[in-house]
């Protein structure tokens, strides 16, 4: 567990295809913290495809603390008709249970 008057060594980066295991574990671990295990379906070669094949249909960021992988969010871009304007959706944020709070 930190201490809140820890001082850590924060990035935030975009994933890349060799992220693609630990954008799935870092999916499931969400999936159990929203007790949705059974929905989730997706596979590593599925998120292969659909984040870093021919069309992305989503970005992904990645948080690291000290070099460490501790959280993600997903992202993608819409069009809002009444607005008549592009938008970004962002679908998940999820930080590893130990560095919450």
């Amino acid at each position: 567990m930190l201490k809140k008057s820890e001082k850590l060594n924060l990035n935030i980066r975009k994933a890349s295809l060799n992220d693609v295991p630990l954008i799935l574990k870092f999916i499931k671990e969400l999936s159990v913290y929203e007790k949705m295990t059974k929905e989730v379906v997706a596979t590593e070669d599925i998120l292969r495809d659909t984040l870093f094949g021919d069309k992305s249909y989503a970005q992904v960021l990645i948080a690291e603390i000290e070099g460490r992988p501790v959280g993600y969010a997903l992202y993608f871009y819409n069009f809002s008709t009444f607005v008549g304007r592009p938008g970004l959706y962002i679908e998940d944020v999820y930080v590893s249970e130990e560095y919450r709070g």
